[in-house]
């Protein structure tokens, strides 16, 4: 199956939230979900619509503790598997 991106959510994230991605063609467990900040690899899907992935990359932990909330960062993402790459990118904002 093609990989499918319909949605990520939420839209606006905080450091360490869990973005759920939802579209079609996930693999079971070998999933990559690549972002502008982070890559997580091997991550499963259950029903193969639906990943989920707390978002906290290193890169932005201190600037999360002295932002307080003030500084929104867009993040973009795609998903690979072994079924081929994501049609679209998805985006959210993490506010730090």
């Amino acid at each position: 199956p093609t990989v499918f991106l319909k949605s990520a959510s939420p839209l606006t994230i905080v450091y360490g939230d869990t973005i759920t991605v939802t579209g079609a063609g996930f693999s079971p467990i070998h999933n990559a979900v690549i972002t502008t900040f982070q890559k997580f690899t091997d991550v499963p899907s259950v029903d193969g619509k639906t990943i989920s992935i707390r978002f906290a990359p290193e890169a932005l932990k201190e600037q999360s503790r002295i932002s307080k909330g003030t500084l929104s960062v867009p993040v973009s993402l795609y998903v690979v598997n072994e079924y081929g790459f994501s049609d679209t990118e998805k985006t959210f904002t993490m506010n730090l």
